[in-house]
C-alpha cells in the first residue's frame, strides 16, 4: 500500500516528458494582425516535421491568409490573399517539463493576389520571404503542446503585377511585428523517447498492478 501511495504522489508532481528525438511534429498555428492597410489581417499555418535531436525540427509548412483593405465603390469588401510555403527548422529548449521556447526559421514561396469584390483579381505577386518567430510552448499531455507567439522578425520581396498589361514591379519589404500578431498553435508530436526519469503521469504505476506489499503482509 506504500508504494502504491507514493507512487501516486509522484505522478502527480511529474508532467508529460517533451518530445524527444525521432519524432515527428504536426502542429497548426492561428493568427491575428494589426495592419496598416488592413484592419486585421488573419492567417492559418499547418506544418510537419521530423525532431532528429532533442533540439532540432526540420520539415514543412504552408500558409494562407486573408485581409481586407477596404470597400470598393459598390460596397463589396476589397480583399488582400496571401499564400506561402517552404521549409522550416526549428529550436527547442525546456524551461522545464512543462514549460519550453522556441524559434522557428520559415524559408517560403509566396504568393498574392488582391479580390476586389466581383472584379477580376489585380495586384498579384510571387516572390520569397524569411521570417523568424520566438514562441513559447505549454505541455499538456500525451505530447500535445499549446504555443503562444506575439509577433516575428521577417523580409520578403516579391514581383507585383498591378493588373492585366501593366508592368511588373518589384516590392522588397522587412518587417517587425512584435505586439502586432498575435498566435495560438497546437501541436502534436508522435513517436520518440522519453528521458530516463521523465513519464507521463502514472507510467511509474505500470506493473504495480497484482504485486503485493511486503508493507501489507
Amino acid at each position: 500500500m506504500k508504494k502504491f501511495i507514493l507512487g501516486l504522489i509522484a505522478s502527480a508532481s511529474i508532467m508529460t516528458a517533451n518530445a524527444q528525438a525521432g519524432s515527428w511534429l504536426l502542429y497548426g498555428n492561428v493568427s491575428v494582425k494589426a495592419d496598416s492597410l488592413a484592419s486585421t489581417i488573419w492567417s492559418f499555418s499547418p506544418g510537419l516535421g521530423y525532431q532528429f535531436n532533442d533540439n532540432w525540427t526540420v520539415g514543412i509548412n504552408v500558409s494562407w491568409s486573408q485581409g481586407t483593405l477596404g470597400l470598393t465603390s459598390a460596397g463589396n469588401p476589397d480583399v488582400l490573399n496571401t499564400y506561402w510555403g517552404g521549409p522550416f527548422v526549428r529550436y527547442t529548449h525546456s524551461i522545464s517539463n512543462i514549460f519550453y521556447c522556441y524559434t522557428q526559421l520559415d524559408l517560403s514561396y509566396m504568393g498574392q493576389y488582391e479580390t476586389p469584390g466581383s472584379s477580376p483579381s489585380i495586384n498579384k505577386g510571387t516572390g520569397f520571404g524569411a521570417n523568424i518567430t520566438p514562441a513559447l510552448g505549454v505541455n499538456v499531455g500525451k505530447g500535445c503542446a499549446l504555443n503562444f507567439s506575439i509577433g516575428s522578425l521577417g523580409y520578403s520581396t516579391m514581383s507585383i503585377t498591378p493588373a492585366d498589361g501593366v508592368p511588373s514591379v518589384t516590392s522588397s519589404m522587412f518587417g517587425l511585428s512584435f505586439g502586432k500578431v498575435m498566435t495560438i498553435g497546437f501541436s502534436k508530436n508522435f513517436g520518440g523517447h522519453m528521458h530516463s526519469g521523465s513519464m507521463e503521469p502514472g507510467s511509474d504505476l505500470r506493473g504495480m498492478k497484482n504485486t503485493k506489499d511486503d508493507d501489507d503482509k
